[in-house]
């Protein structure tokens, strides 16, 4: 009606020679009054898009549900946390998010930490597990022994961080200790 070219947008089309394919059209109208449809057949497109959105699903649910608190650590803050995260540490994911990661790591672990990460991050070689102390939103000191690897994230250096409470195995060698 205006005389501007109109995006439809897609959707399956079937007839008697197709059995579903998706398009996405153009319609123009030409100076003679004439309607011209111009379909472009995205369904490579489309099925590609499926395997990623399920792929992207399963990974969803393994980071969601992993039994391990995760989150990439760049520019001195969590940038990408798993639920876990709040549970270790209890603050909810606004809160991780908004403050530098070194607010939850104990005083006197914090130097020790950041070179660990600013050393990842330079990809240098060293070990890749390691422990040090926590403290959770209530002021209580939890241990916990990390894994991490140097990532990309958005373009820029990254630490992926994944993180086990072992403040019950702490715990348990201290009052070993004591025994002897």
């Amino acid at each position: 009606k205006t005389g501007e070219p109109e995006y439809l947008p897609e959707s399956i089309y079937r007839d008697s020679r197709e059995s579903g394919t998706w398009r996405e059209n153009w319609v123009y109208k030409l100076p003679t009054g004439e309607i011209v449809a111009v379909y472009n057949d995205i369904t490579e497109r489309r099925l590609i898009e499926e395997k990623l959105l399920q792929s992207e699903e399963k990974y969803r649910i393994l980071f969601q549900n992993a039994v391990e608190a995760i989150a990439v650590a760049q520019d001195g803050r969590l940038k990408f946390i798993n639920p876990k995260i709040s549970a270790l540490i209890g603050y909810t994911d606004e809160e991780i998010l908004s403050m530098p990661f070194t607010q939850f790591i104990h005083p006197e672990d914090r130097e020790f930490v950041v070179d660990r990460h600013l050393r990842r991050l330079r990809e240098e070689k060293f070990d890749e597990v390691y422990s040090f102390r926590v403290i959770d939103k209530t002021g209580n000191t939890k241990w916990v022994e990390i894994g991490a690897v140097r990532i990309d994230w958005e373009d820029k250096p990254a630490t992926l961080n994944f993180f086990t409470d072992i403040t019950a195995r702490k715990q348990a060698e201290d009052a070993l200790k004591k025994q002897r």
